[in-house]
């Protein structure tokens, strides 16, 4: 059942694109973001995504570095998306995604990947990845213990912190994940390219939430 949920639930997490700047500069410029954090144990190393998200004329998020965070909302419940892409080669690259319930500054969430008819925060890791592919062939990595702390939050940016273990489809093989800073513009769901196969929205969630069920 693990072995190909995240094809799935990236597949369907997909949102609308109404108008966010292209590779061509039309469009209202994003702000820009960064997302950096630092991983030991099956595998290791660290994480430095910094810049503006941009589109490309398919409608996809330009390959190259960069940080955001995204509204969202599934009707009852009102969500932040965040994800960073950091590139590796000219096709992949690691990428990191996380989704939670909409939190005032101060708040602390436990990061879980059970939690099943509730609205959890999420995480992954996912190493090796194309976005641009219809079905995933990554490394995934999601978050069964941690927290994020919201620093910061306004209407244009949010901030925070975040540490936890992330473990395998197989729940195998483990990474430590420390040192979790993001401070990123906050854009409206209207605003985030649909292009890509991998963007955290509301269906991943449901997703997430089926995963143990």
């Amino acid at each position: 059942m693990k072995t190909g949920f995240l094809a799935a639930a990236l597949a369907a997490a997909t949102v609308a694109m109404a108008g966010c700047k292209d590779s061509t500069g039309n469009d209202d410029e994003i702000a820009s973001g960064s997302l950096a954090f630092s991983y030991t144990g099956v595998r290791s190393g660290s994480f430095a995504a910094n810049g503006a998200l941009e589109k490309t004329n398919a409608g996809a998020f330009v390959k190259k570095s960069f940080a955001t965070a995204v509204k969202l909302s599934d009707g009852a419940q009102n969500f932040v998306g965040v994800v960073a892409y950091l590139p590796v080669t000219a096709t992949t690259g690691t990428e990191a995604l996380f989704l939670f319930p909409s939190a005032a500054a101060g708040t602390t969430l436990n990061l879980t990947d059970n939690c099943p008819g509730t609205a959890c925060p999420i995480g992954i890791i996912a190493f090796d990845t194309d976005p641009d592919l219809p079905e995933d062939e990554s490394d995934p990595f999601f978050f069964t213990t941690g927290t994020i702390h919201i620093t910061a939050v306004s209407a244009s940016r949010i901030s925070g912190t975040f540490s936890g273990t992330a473990l395998d489809f197989e729940g195998t093989r483990a990474i430590e994940v420390t040192g979790g800073t993001f401070d990123v513009p906050l854009l409206a769901e209207s605003d985030f390219p649909s292009g890509n196969r991998s963007a955290p929205t509301a269906p991943f969630q449901q997703l997430m939430r089926q995963r143990k069920q």
